[in-house]
């Protein structure tokens, strides 16, 4: 027997029997190590033995590994380092005549995707052939005894490079006499099983949608990507080709979790510190350029306002107008952009995303934060502009969810039901029914008195006139220029619809809320006539009770002393003539001259309240009342 210690130089022929020689010893000798064997014999040390036995031992483990791993050293900025978690299968076939199978799992990394390629069959129950020697990894599980669900729970490292890679994965039952079967595969793309291996947003998938492999390898090395892990996912095992009906598979899945080791994990590319303006970051959103964009926003403020063509704006609000929601959810949720400021005129990026008809998008950034009872310069909230631009799915949501109510006004009086009044869109009459359902009114005029009836008829939309008339709309309602809903739609609407406005017209089962306007009488003009009106029937009425008093004190005598004290028996009988007459004594002192000045204003009150009584006969109702009784400031004068 060859002994490693001789001092011999042997042949290679005997040195490759040594080699076999000393291989089938050392596992001899590791069986018998627990019963007192001798390693002395070769001079080794205690460590080196111990790890002789933990190798043979490995050996020894059924199935052996395909190649031995090397270690694993800290991945280069350009490499990237993968970590699979094998945890468990379920479901899986019976193999064995006992009932149960001894599973275990091959792993390979390969360039395409083995079962999209039609390979012979050998090739593919052997893995081997050209596909599959070039593979990146490959490695083996350990087996599990007699055990349909078995549990692994192992972790495999390797080092990718960038690119677009397969993880290919072959369930076999472990044989110890005959060959293993193939008991089935499943495959997947090694980027795929990283985003279903996190939970990612909308703004990160919209990210990744517009990426190419190297760029989405990139995004999901960020460490923003990498906090949040998910449990592992189950992936369907398919049969073998030509071996379809031989294991039954309609329950197994196998579960594993694809991630980036924390070694990997890696900025997004930032930009270079240049003098140029954040008027790039704007074009860069006109034209949905997400990495331009990313690059951008490390350098440059992502709420920056912008001049031009889009002044006052920022980026997001761009975006939304140009309905570009990869670019906005990217904004939103990997740049950060900020949902609180306005477009010029009040706008929200929700307001925006809807008047370009994104309603999914402004569904989504009301989910996010921007609050939707928020008002513009108009006021009109966003249920005006889902109205207004027909986005019958957004309005569904605002109603239920939000709990926007219908009936809300906007500075000149209008409701949402005139704004979906109003389109020409054939969705306008979804929302306007939406509306109806939701409780608005149809007979809510605006500032100017015109109804949501007005407005469709105006606009032409046929639907919503015949919904908003079999809503019992008023038919002869006049608006700001005094014309009718068949007036307004004569121009417009068919013929078929105009004989309904005017037969209803005609019956005028609906009188309007202003009645009292006449047809072709502005809104104006009717406010001047229906003042003039209230006028005359208030002096009419106040003409009628003198005239009624007066009948209850009538006069005898109309003919007064001007110049002198005295008065008739009918003005002294008057309650309002009750000031005592000057004594004839008093009258002599006050023509010498001698008399006080209480009875110079006592007499005075009566001269006046003498020709005021006999002048208040000629006079109006307003000018009789004033001199009816002595007034407060003259007595006090």
């Amino acid at each position: 027997m060859f002994s490693p210690c001789a001092s011999v130089t042997p042949s290679p022929k005997q040195l490759k029997e040594g080699q076999l020689l000393a291989s089938q010893a050392a596992r001899a000798a590791a069986r018998t190590a627990h019963r007192g064997g001798c390693w002395d014999c070769c001079g080794a040390e205690v460590h080196q033995r111990r790890r002789l036995e933990t190798k043979v031992r490995q050996q020894d483990t059924l199935p052996r590994p395909l190649r031995e791993e090397k270690a694993v050293e800290a991945p280069k900025d350009s490499e990237v380092e993968l970590c699979i978690f094998l945890q468990k299968a379920q479901g899986l076939p019976k193999a064995d005549f006992m009932g149960t199978a001894d599973p275990y799992v091959e792993l390979l990394l390969l360039h395409e995707d083995p079962l999209s390629v039609d390979l012979p069959k050998s090739e593919l129950r052997g893995a081997r052939g050209k596909l599959f020697d070039q593979a990146v990894f490959r490695s083996k599980s350990r087996v599990v005894r007699g055990s349909l669900a078995p549990e692994w729970n192992e972790t495999y490292y390797c080092t990718i490079p960038h690119g677009a890679l397969t993880l290919y994965l072959r369930v076999l039952d472990y044989d110890l006499v005959v060959s293993d079967d193939f008991l089935g595969h499943c495959s997947m793309g090694v980027l795929d099983a990283l985003e279903s291996s996190r939970a990612l947003g909308a703004g990160w998938r919209a990210l990744l949608r517009q990426s190419s492999a190297p760029e989405r390898l990139a995004v999901l090395r960020d460490p923003r990507v990498a906090e949040a892990p998910v449990a592992p996912t189950a992936h369907r095992l398919l049969p073998p080709k030509g071996q379809e009906s031989t294991y039954d598979l309609s329950s197994a899945e196998l579960f594993l979790q694809v991630t980036l080791s924390g070694r990997s994990v890696r900025q997004l590319p930032k930009a270079a510190d240049t003098e140029e303006t954040c008027q790039e970051m704007g074009e860069a959103a006109r034209s949905n350029e997400l990495w331009q964009i990313l690059k951008l926003s490390s350098h440059y403020s992502v709420n920056a306002r912008l001049f031009g063509e889009f002044r006052g704006c920022t980026p997001l609000h761009i975006a939304c107008l140009q309905q570009h929601s990869d670019a906005a959810m990217a904004l939103v949720e990997v740049c950060r952009a900020s949902l609180i400021p306005l477009a010029p005129g009040g706008l929200s990026a929700a307001m925006c995303a809807c008047m370009a008809g994104a309603e999914s998008l402004a569904e989504w950034l009301v989910c996010e934060g921007v609050p939707a009872d928020l008002r513009d310069d108009e006021g009109k909230n966003l249920l005006f502009y889902a109205a207004s631009h027909a986005c019958p799915e957004l309005t569904a949501f605002l109603l239920s969810k939000q709990h926007l109510s219908p009936a809300c006004r906007a500075s000149d009086g209008s409701t949402p039901l005139h704004a979906a009044g109003a389109g020409a869109n054939e969705k306008a009459v979804v929302v306007a029914k939406q509306l109806l359902e939701a409780k608005a009114s149809v007979n809510h005029a605006d500032g100017k008195g015109n109804l949501p009836l007005h407005e469709a008829c105006r606009a032409g939309n046929d639907k919503c006139v015949k919904l908003l008339v079999g809503s019992g709309s008023a038919l002869t309602a006049l608006d700001e220029e005094g014309k009718t809903p068949y007036e307004l739609g004569q121009a417009s609407l068919p013929q078929a619809t105009l004989r309904l406005l005017e037969a209803g017209q005609a019956a005028a089962k609906n009188p309007a809320p202003a009645s009292s306007r006449q047809p072709g009488e502005t809104f104006r003009e009717a406010e001047k006539r229906e003042l003039r009106a209230r006028k005359a029937a208030i002096s009419a009425e106040a003409e009628a009770s003198w005239q009624a008093w007066r009948a209850q004190h009538p006069r005898t005598e109309t003919g007064l002393e001007r110049n002198g004290f005295g008065a008739s028996a009918e003005d002294l009988e008057d309650p309002f003539f009750n000031l005592p007459q000057p004594s004839p004594e008093a009258k002599a002192s006050v023509a010498n001259g001698k008399s006080s000045w209480r009875v110079k204003v006592r007499m005075s009150l009566c001269r006046a309240f003498t020709l005021a009584r006999g002048a208040s006969a000629h006079t109006s109702l307003g000018r009789s009342a004033r001199f009816a009784g002595p007034h407060p400031d003259s007595l006090r004068r």
